[in-house]
């Protein structure tokens, strides 16, 4: 995959793998988590000392993590969470998380213009197999991107993962997509902007069945534009904002 932009480039390679599984003999128990962040130049080599930091927040809204942006820690719950690296190659890493049913957030706050891909594997007790997932994205400095993810130890019900989007988020999505290149004019940024607007202007209106229309109409576009003019990276993105911001009317 080629990540293209008009300079300094940047790609983040996010690995979050959660394992539910604590190995004894030849049975699974407990449950875990481990994450591990890598910052990318566009053609895949490594940043040096470059690291994307993210916010864990659990079911009950405590919060494991760093904020570059007010520079603060956050341990309020057991885990480790840290950076290691080999010479000037990093990685923050998260691990020892004890996974409790319900619904976990993943904040990605970028500390530069930077694309990531974020990778998503669940090991539920009872060797019940893994749950992979996958996104992308874009943030830049001082800027945010969102993904929850539901667990459960119930084997019979299927884990969720998602981009959590609202029409703020996706304007934002759209503008940094033109600024590291995945649209490739302005036109195209504008257009997608306007239907957003509308978007965000008929949702506050309380008007359903126009934000729906409205949410569609962007989704076309999107799609008319695909590997055009918006690269497929963007599509998938534009297209998981929409569907949440539909779903969650």
């Amino acid at each position: 995959m080629i990540f293209k932009r008009a300079d300094m480039t940047m790609r983040i390679a996010i690995l979050v793998f959660l394992v539910n599984a604590c190995w004894i003999g030849n049975s699974i128990a407990g449950s875990g988590i481990q994450i591990n962040s890598y910052a990318l130049e566009g053609s895949g080599a490594s940043i040096s000392e470059g690291v994307v930091y993210y916010i864990i927040t659990d079911p009950q809204g405590r919060r494991l993590g760093y904020d570059p942006r007010t520079k603060e820690r956050h341990r309020e719950f057991e885990g480790g969470y840290g950076t290691t690296g080999i010479d000037d190659i990093y990685s923050v890493e998260v691990g020892a998380i004890t996974l409790i049913d319900g619904i976990y957030t993943i904040e990605l706050i970028g500390d530069n213009l930077m694309a990531f891909s974020l990778e998503i594997s669940i090991l539920r007790e009872a060797a019940t197999g893994f749950t992979d997932s996958s996104s992308k994205g874009v943030v830049d400095k001082g800027l945010t991107s969102k993904f929850q993810f539901t667990y459960t130890s119930d084997p019979s019900v299927l884990l969720t993962f998602m981009r959590v989007a609202t029409p703020g988020s996706l304007k934002q999505d759209i503008t940094l997509s033109r600024k590291i290149g995945w649209i490739d004019n302005d036109g195209i940024m504008t257009s997608l902007l306007k239907k957003a607007e509308a978007i965000e202007d008929s949702i506050q209106k309380d008007r359903k069945k126009t934000t729906e229309n409205l949410i569609k109409a962007f989704i076309n576009e999107v799609n008319a534009q695909s590997e055009k003019h918006v690269f497929k990276e963007a599509v998938k993105m534009f297209i998981e904002d929409a569907e949440y911001i539909m779903n969650n009317l």
